[in-house]
C-alpha cells in the first residue's frame, strides 16, 4: 500500500492517502508503533532508491528532506505552520518527530509533572462539586450500573441536569432517566466520582472515552466511544483500578496518561489532516 501510494499517486494526495492507510491499519488492530515504524522505513527506502537513481544522492538527509518537501508542497503554499502538543515521555515522545515531519507539523512538548503539582498556594479548598473541566462517574444506588460523562462547567450544575432530566416531557429522555424509569432505580447523586480533571476539551473527550470503556456495567450509548480505536480496548481493560483523591497528580494516573497520550497523538494527526 505504501509503494502504491508513494509511487502512483500525485504528491498532493500523499497526505490523504497515508492517513487512510494508518486509519485502516488501526481499524484492524495493528499496533501504532508497528504502523509508524513500517511506513517510515518503507518511505525512506523508496525515497532513497528514487533519488539515488535520478540524482546519485548518497547522503540520507539529502534524500529524506526533499521528499518531505515534495509530499507537502501543496500544504506549504499558504505559509501556515501546524503545531500539536504532546506530553514529554523519555524515549517515547521523540519517536513521533518523523511522523510530524511527514505531515509538516511542529511538535511541542509539555511537562505534565511540574512544580505546581507539588507546591500548593494557600487557597481555601474548593468544594468537591465546584470543580470544573472534569470527567465524572455517576453510579446507580440499586445495581452496578454507572454512567461516565464530562463537563467544562461546575460538576454540581451537570449533576442537577442529570437528576432533573426525568421530570422533562421530552420524547427522548437521557440514558440515566431511562434506567431510572425502566428499572425503578435511582442514582447516588451525593457521591459522584471525579475520574479526571482536564481543561483541554479534546483531551477531556479522550479521557471520557477511556473511562467509559473501563466501566463494568456502563449505560453510556455506543456512539460515546466510536472515536476511540478498538485496538485500545484490551489495553484499557488491563489497567488496574485506581484509588486517588483530589487534586490528581501525574504519578497516580501515569498509566491512563500514557494511554491518553498515545490516543491524542493519533487524534491530532487526524485533526491536522481533516
Amino acid at each position: 500500500m505504501v509503494d502504491r501510494t508513494f509511487l502512483s499517486s500525485d504528491p498532493k494526495f500523499h497526505l490523504k492517502n497515508f492517513t487512510h492507510i494508518i486509519d485502516t491499519l488501526l481499524d484492524n488492530d495493528y499496533p501504532i508503533d508497528f504502523i509508524f515504524n513500517t511506513i517510515n522505513s518503507k518511505i525512506r527506502t523508496l525515497i532513497k532508491n528514487q533519488f539515488k537513481t535520478n540524482n546519485n544522492v548518497n547522503n540520507e538527509s539529502e534524500v529524506i528532506q526533499p521528499c518531505f518537501n515534495k509530499i507537502n508542497s501543496s500544504n506549504n503554499n499558504n505559509g501556515l505552520k501546524k503545531f500539536f502538543a504532546i506530553p514529554f515521555v523519555n524515549s517515547v515522545s521523540h519517536k513521533f518527530k518523523p511522523v510530524a515531519n511527514i505531515f509538516t507539523c511542529k511538535l511541542a512538548y509539555t511537562i505534565p509533572n511540574t512544580l505546581k503539582n507539588f507546591i500548593k498556594r494557600g487557597k481555601d479548598k474548593l468544594e468537591y462539586t465546584h470543580n470544573q473541566n472534569v470527567v465524572y462517574k455517576i453510579s446507580c444506588d440499586n445495581c452496578d450500573a454507572s454512567y461516565v460523562g464530562q463537563t467544562k462547567r461546575q460538576l454540581k450544575t451537570r449533576i442537577h441536569e442529570h437528576s432533573s432530566d426525568i421530570n422533562k416531557t421530552s420524547k427522548s429522555p437521557s440514558v440515566i432517566s431511562n434506567h431510572r424509569i425502566e428499572k425503578n432505580h435511582d442514582f447516588n447523586w451525593s457521591k459522584v466520582e471525579i475520574l479526571d480533571m482536564e481543561p483541554s476539551y479534546k483531551k477531556r473527550l479522550i479521557s471520557e472515552m477511556v473511562h467509559i470503556k473501563k466501566q463494568t456495567h456502563g449505560i453510556n450509548k455506543q456512539n460515546d466511544t466510536e472515536s476511540l480505536p478498538d485496538c485500545y480496548t484490551n489495553m484499557i481493560h488491563s489497567l488496574p483500578p485506581l484509588n486517588f483523591s483530589l487534586p490528581l497528580s501525574f504519578p497516580e494516573i501515569s498509566a491512563y496518561s500514557f494511554l491518553i497520550f498515545i490516543s491524542k497523538v493519533v487524534q491530532s494527526i487526524f485533526i491536522i489532516v481533516y
